[in-house]
């Protein structure tokens, strides 16, 4: 069974996330996204995309392979480690979005207004079963993080982390350690991982912050 790091958004600092693989074993590398540099890797890293990545990289180098070990995670592909299933949902919220098909207005999601999220990517997701680990590049609004007098999560990803009742559920984008419950998922908002990352190891049953 695997050990997951799961790490926050890298922001091109390949070298925090590598200072962990460096320091203990682990087998999957998760990642909620905003990666800005795209490099070979050293283990099977999976990112789902945040607002700020090189969308024609992604395209051209990541999603036909020519990145050793480094893969974008979509709604409508889960993927599997033993019997763990890992599903991650792209980017963020934009009101001007949300409701439009990316079919019927192309125009709408065009470079990097790819990074946003609409509900056709939350109906797919929402038809997914038995996944165990999920993760958003925003956040839930369960997780309480406040930005100038507001609540900064998203309402209709609460209700899809609630659909899904994943084990586990991570996000980034605020940059803010925290760790919560929604209902049975042990859901954790991840810092820079420069201060810190997070583990899962389903071999021993165990999970928790490592420093």
């Amino acid at each position: 069974m695997p050990k997951f790091l799961i790490s926050g958004d890298v922001h091109s600092c390949w070298g925090d996330v590598f200072d962990y693989l460096n320091k203990d074993k682990y087998d999957i590398v998760l990642c909620v996204g905003d990666l800005s540099e795209y490099i070979d890797q050293p283990l099977p890293t999976y990112f789902c995309i945040g607002n700020h990545e090189d969308h024609e990289v992604i395209e051209s180098k990541v999603k036909t392979g020519q990145i050793k070990n480094l893969h974008c995670l979509t709604p409508d592909k889960p993927i599997y480690f033993d019997q763990i299933k890992v599903l991650g949902l792209r980017g963020n919220y934009a009101e001007s979005r949300f409701l439009k098909s990316r079919k019927e207005h192309p125009c709408l999601f065009l470079q990097d207004r790819r990074r946003h999220y609409n509900f056709e990517d939350f109906k797919i997701a929402s038809q997914q079963v038995n996944i165990n680990i999920f993760l958003t590049h925003e956040t839930i609004q369960e997780m309480e993080l406040i930005r100038r007098g507001r609540n900064v999560g998203r309402p209709e990803i609460s209700e899809l982390l609630k659909t899904l009742k994943p084990k586990f559920y991570f996000s980034g984008h605020i940059h803010e350690a925290k760790v919560t419950n929604v209902l049975d998922t042990v859901c954790v908002s991840l810092p820079y991982p420069s201060e810190n990352a997070y583990y899962i190891d389903t071999d021993k049953g165990t999970h928790g912050w490592i420093k």
